[in-house]
């Protein structure tokens, strides 16, 4: 089973090295309305950071460590997406850190997930799974950004809904 969840940062706390158990002083997950309410105000909508966070049960494999500018990140994780689906691997790197990612399929069922050429990790995933996973997350992101920033996302649903039918 594959989870992915998003989280903004708090905006204005100053963020530590290594993080302990206690993600949720510097961030929330952006399905909290309330919580995000209360901090939307004081985020800027040009450089919305956050965290994306990938378990393969209970394998991590991203977490709060990779925190970025979240909404771009997962322009760029669908970008991947298209481009594997239409190359059969691809790449991107975070929005604002040298660290590269990169997927490739592998057979029918499988997919290899790499990060920071492996030294972060390197994962063989359940190929529709995964996508699927993806692509719904960064859906309800987007989904989610608009209601909050009333920032429109439309080139990035349209994009999800291509990927659906071609994963599907």
């Amino acid at each position: 089973m594959i989870e992915i969840n998003t989280y903004l940062q708090i905006p204005n706390i100053e963020m530590p090295v290594e993080f302990s158990e206690n993600h949720e002083d510097f961030f929330v997950n952006i399905n909290d309305s309330n919580k995000i309410l209360n901090i939307v105000d004081q985020i800027d909508t040009d450089y919305i950071e956050g965290a994306i966070v990938i378990k393969y049960y209970d394998i991590t494999i991203i977490d709060f460590e990779l925190w970025d500018l979240v909404v771009t990140f997962w322009a760029y994780l669908m970008n991947m997406v298209e481009e594997v689906l239409e190359m059969k691997r691809g790449h991107t790197y975070l929005p604002d850190q040298p660290l590269r990612i990169d997927m490739e399929i592998l057979n029918k069922h499988s997919v290899s997930f790499k990060i920071g050429k492996g030294k972060y990790g390197d994962f063989v995933l359940p190929k529709k799974e995964f996508f699927l996973a993806l692509i719904n997350e960064a859906e309800n992101v987007f989904k989610k950004i608009d209601i909050y920033f009333s920032k429109k996302e439309d080139y990035h649903l349209e994009q999800i809904q291509r990927l659906r039918k071609n994963i599907i």
